[in-house]
């Protein structure tokens, strides 16, 4: 998903909803924030840290934005969200997600929402 914002010395409110079926797996999910568009993750930052280059799994909480541990067959709904004041330019926000074992994971459901923090 790749959301497109231009603004001056805002604020946004990152708003990220993940409904899947569990395989297996352990998952990870943050939001990346990128100043050129199709920017992989070497060339994000993580609005959660504030790092680039972004970089999943990670062992660290600060990491990520949501996780779910190693499960199978449940039907899961990661929910996370941070604030994230980039500074003025336009900016490219991309989810990205990890699993500990490759998997098709055809029934899921992502949102991602940015809100604009008027101050």
């Amino acid at each position: 998903m790749l959301l497109i914002l231009q603004d001056f010395n805002s604020k946004f409110l990152i708003l990220l909803n993940i409904c899947f079926t569990t395989q297996n797996t352990n998952m990870q999910a943050t939001v990346g924030r990128a100043t050129t568009s199709g920017a992989n993750a070497a060339s994000s930052t993580n609005i959660v840290n504030n790092k680039a280059s972004l970089t999943l799994p990670n062992v660290s909480p600060n990491a990520y934005m949501t996780a779910v541990p190693n499960s199978n067959g449940s039907v899961v709904n990661m929910s996370a969200s941070a604030m994230d004041a980039p500074g003025s330019g336009t900016f490219y926000y991309t989810v990205w997600m990890s699993s500990s074992t490759s998997k098709t994971f055809a029934e899921m459901m992502l949102e991602l929402i940015v809100l604009n923090i008027l101050l």
